[in-house]
């Protein structure tokens, strides 16, 4: 069977009742894939976006409409998967959310022509987006189920990175096999022409436009594909619980879902999380969808921003899976590592707000340098977010706060692409106002207290102290 025992639940007399398997490695890895195609095919219009408008004959805000649906669908359905999660288990909703993404990615491939592609587009994205909930929600939870203490911050930040991968890739992948289309009339002749351009002049618009399209629906089949393999292996094996819980808290009752629902209602510390990670995560989500748009105004081109958005979210999954390691390690110290990366992210994106406007020096390595940062700081702090919330809102089922707080996300995230719906906003606002909400979140920290509850239960030796303070005159506040 695999079974180890895990080291932190030797303290517990009923050291049979719990172990760890190894297969969790395997339900770890699939399921970080389902997240990464989740996440890459919600950012798939955004990185190509001149294309698209070029091909399907869209505006920005068609653009911006294909990410809106999966913040809309999120929102819509988050509490549905919720309670799934919580009445049934793992298996049904996540073998459920992976055929949805495949079924969504099939529709895409139907048709060429605008007219049809377009509506069976958009079904795609809503049923990317209904997926959603359990590719943001579910790390935390698959982390309570299989992982010991020891390796729930770490395993949560595995496959949290995994949903940025997926964005990332698509940020360099898009670009890359969808070229951009370019006037020639409107290209400074002293600048060398790239490769991934294709240059529109009046004798080669219809060769230009099968070009694009043929390369369109090669990008589009690949998703296809991953998106079916993944829904096959998860439907051939993916348990939903393992025989034996890892770790004391993992085997406790939790509360049904009305009373759920009411703590964390009455649950201070939960709004504040609420708050702070949709105004940095969810905004900056946004923001990074509608990059290539937001960068035209600054005479960015496609590829450029392609790369930018690329290894942001790079730089965000290395120090997510980093800062979840020594989360591990260091117990009880989230709450100053997220003020840390809230003021990273503020002093990035001021810095990246500066050099767009030119109120410094504009170069490419200032945009790349600024932007990498800032993708570090928010997408970092993602899985510290998940587990702080975790920990302050136990007993309270996983599903209900993992669904409520990247809900969050969501709404935060659907506030932004929807202020591209009014008439002449442009594009120049949106550094400014993710700027805005990660200053924010600084203040809001600052104030945040609560108790790492489950770590009270798996290993309290290592929460008796939180912030140099003893838990017994602080109510162990984190």
């Amino acid at each position: 069977m695999g079974i180890q025992y895990d080291e932190d639940s030797k303290m517990n007399p009923h050291l049979d009742r719990f172990a760890t398997y190894r297969r969790r490695w395997y339900i770890l890895a699939i399921f970080s894939v389902l997240c990464f195609t989740q996440g890459m095919v919600w950012n798939t219009w955004g990185p190509v976006a001149t294309s698209a408008e070029y091909y399907y004959g869209w505006t920005d805000s068609d653009v911006a409409m294909m990410a809106n649906w999966g913040t809309i669908m999120y929102v819509v359905t988050v509490f549905f998967w919720s309670y799934l999660f919580d009445t049934v288990g793992s298996r049904i909703p996540i073998v459920s959310a992976a055929f949805c993404i495949a079924l969504g990615t099939g529709l895409r491939i139907i048709s060429r022509e605008s007219a049809v592609a377009t509506p069976l587009i958009h079904i795609a994205q809503i049923l990317n987006g209904f997926a959603g909930p359990i590719a943001l929600g579910g790390p935390p939870i698959i982390s309570a189920l299989w992982f010991p203490p020891r390796q729930r911050t770490t395993s949560t930040a595995i496959t949290t990175i995994f949903s940025y991968l997926g964005v990332a890739t698509a940020f360099v992948l898009g670009p890359n096999m969808v070229y951009e289309v370019k006037n020639a009339t409107d290209t400074n002749s002293s600048v060398p022409k790239s490769n991934l351009v294709f240059y529109l002049n009046s004798t080669n618009s219809d060769e230009i436009r099968q070009k694009v399209g043929d390369q369109m629906w090669d990008f589009l089949l690949i998703e296809f594909i991953i998106s079916v393999v993944i829904f096959l292996c998860m439907l051939i094996y993916f348990p939903s619980r393992p025989k034996l819980p890892p770790s004391v808290s993992a085997s406790k009752d939790r509360m049904n879902l009305k009373d759920g629902v009411k703590s964390l209602i009455r649950n201070k510390s939960f709004w504040n999380l609420f708050i702070c990670y949709g105004a940095s995560t969810g905004v900056y989500a946004a923001w990074g969808a509608v990059l290539n748009v937001n960068l035209q105004s600054f005479n960015v081109d496609q590829i450029l921003a392609g790369w930018l958005g690329f290894y942001a979210n790079i730089a965000g999954c290395v120090a997510g899976v980093t800062l979840g390691f020594f989360s591990d390690i260091f117990a009880g110290k989230m709450k100053i590592s997220l003020i840390c990366m809230m003021i990273g992210s503020t002093v990035s994106f001021l810095w990246f707000t500066l050099v767009c406007f030119k109120y410094v020096p504009f170069s490419e390595a200032s945009l790349y340098i600024t932007s990498i940062l800032g993708g570090l700081f928010v997408n970092g702090a993602i899985p510290l977010y998940y587990e702080l919330n975790m920990e302050v809102c136990y007993p309270v089922p996983e599903g209900i706060t993992s669904g409520a707080l990247t809900m969050s996300n969501n709404a935060f995230g659907i506030f932004f692409l929807l202020l591209f719906l009014i008439p002449n906003i442009g594009s120049l606002w949106t550094n400014w106002l993710l700027l805005g909400c990660c200053a924010a979140c600084v203040p809001l920290l600052l104030f945040f207290n609560g108790r790492y509850n489950r770590l009270e239960l798996d290993i309290p030796q290592d929460v008796t102290t939180v912030n140099g303070v003893h838990k017994d005159d602080t109510n162990n506040k984190a």
